[in-house]
């Protein structure tokens, strides 16, 4: 539970992804408020249809979480004088792995993320922005509703997996007193057992001492 929430609050503020005002995505745009946090159009009186989220914990588990060495292909694109045109114009260069970081990143892979959500049938979801088709980039920030309603799934198995576990330390405790009960009852048992004893040798010796005083 404490690993998706933290996983939410990176999720929601380290990748923020916005929409501007003629609704096309653009990476790292935000709405700047008087409290300074990003925000995005969410009003109801805006909305129709509205349903509780059908995607969850099963849809998030799909995903591949990954990490990876950037290796930004522009960062091989050549600038070239061309002097018919006057100016420089850049070229694709041979991308050898040459430039790659050295640091780990963490993230997904948009065509990933793009296959996780047309299996899911949930391709409105919109977790891939592709307006530019040389250059996918993804809306980690449309992942937050799934992740809030899977942490409220797991949360409702977690109560689930309680209320077993308190039925069954009641009825270990049950099966604890029944142990003692027949830990009693055999000691009752024992107790008689020595007492009918006892009986009996007292009535052998009785018939003993009849036998002897009457000389049959």
């Amino acid at each position: 539970m404490k690993k998706l929430v933290l996983l939410l609050f990176l999720l929601s503020t380290v990748h923020c992804f916005a929409q501007d005002a003629a609704n096309t995505p653009t990476a790292g745009s935000f709405y700047y408020t008087n409290v300074t946090s990003n925000t995005s159009l969410s009003d109801a009186r805006d909305k129709a249809d509205i349903e509780d989220l059908t995607l969850g914990l099963d849809f998030l588990c799909t995903l591949k979480p990954r990490q990876f060495h950037w290796n930004k292909r522009e960062w091989y694109d050549k600038k070239i004088w061309v002097q018919e045109l006057t100016s420089y114009e850049t070229f694709k260069g041979d991308n050898d792995g040459s430039k790659k970081e050295d640091n780990w990143s963490a993230g997904f892979i948009a065509q990933e993320l793009d296959a996780a959500e047309n299996n899911a049938g949930a391709e409105w979801l919109n977790l891939v922005y592709k307006n530019d088709p040389d250059k996918w980039e993804a809306a980690y920030g449309k992942l937050l509703p799934v992740i809030v309603k899977s942490i409220q799934e797991l949360k409702e198995q977690n109560d689930e997996l309680t209320s077993e576990n308190i039925k069954l330390k009641e009825q270990v405790a049950q099966l604890g007193d029944l142990s003692k009960q027949i830990a009693e009852i055999k000691q009752l048992k024992l107790e008689l057992t020595e007492q009918l004893r006892i009986v009996k040798a007292n009535n052998d010796d009785t018939n003993t001492a009849t036998v002897a005083y009457t000389g049959k």
